[in-house]
């Protein structure tokens, strides 16, 4: 919905009950397992997103976002129906400039929570996101774009915390129909950095660990028609 002078509100809202719904009740035995459909009690579903944006002055805008996740389910194993709940929350705030201008810049951090109650154990895992970037071009040959991020993810065993550095450079000579393009990405890990996340099911929670790539740059040429 818009209000006039730049100012944007979005809501929506959606909740679901599903009666009964057909879930798979696993039998483990000793040296194999069987599943067998079965209907489970109740199922509620949640979820609802708001955004709103305003511009504060001429060239400076401000924008708001959260969106919730909530699910109330159950699942089955050797016929123990166990009932589960999860809420996921995703919030973020951020300003940025009017594109036109020359030297453009965005600053945003992002809240992202989830809680899972299962056979009365809580597991939780957040991150904390700040971004930054900076952008600067000069009508359509030049462009130059510096991205900095910084994420700090924890849960109950697990934790990490990692800078990264994208920019980009692009230059196309006038009257050219070529693009010179320099990409450099992950600049402040010259080795390769540590991420944790964790992955939630109905049954129990995953916590993972994994590595991505150092720093690299590489360089290319475009055609455009």
């Amino acid at each position: 919905m818009g209000l006039g002078r730049g100012r944007t509100i979005y809501a929506l809202v959606n909740y679901s009950i599903v009666d009964n719904p057909i879930g798979i009740n696993v039998i483990p035995h000793e040296n194999y397992s069987m599943q067998e459909l079965i209907r489970l009690p109740q199922q509620k579903n949640t979820m609802a997103t708001f955004k709103y944006r305003d511009r504060v002055v001429k060239w400076l805008f401000a924008k708001a976002e959260y969106r919730l996740m909530d699910n109330n389910g159950s699942t089955a194993s050797n016929h123990e129906i166990s009932a589960y709940h999860r809420v996921q929350h995703h919030f973020k705030i951020g300003l940025s400039s009017k594109w036109k201008k020359k030297i453009n810049y965005k600053l945003d951090y992002s809240l992202n929570i989830t809680k899972q109650n299962f056979k009365h154990i809580n597991s939780s895992f957040k991150s904390h996101v700040p971004h930054a970037q900076l952008s600067y071009h000069h009508r359509k040959s030049f462009l130059w774009k510096t991205d900095l991020t910084y994420q700090k993810s924890f849960g109950h065993s697990i934790a990490s915390q990692n800078w990264r550095l994208d920019s980009d450079i692009s230059y196309k000579s006038k009257g050219s129909r070529w693009r010179f393009l320099l990409k450099g990405r992950n600049l402040l890990n010259l080795v390769p950095a540590r991420q944790v996340d964790v992955r939630f099911t109905p049954n129990y929670t995953e916590a993972l660990s994994y590595h991505y790539f150092a720093g690299y740059v590489v360089g290319g040429l475009s055609w455009e028609f």
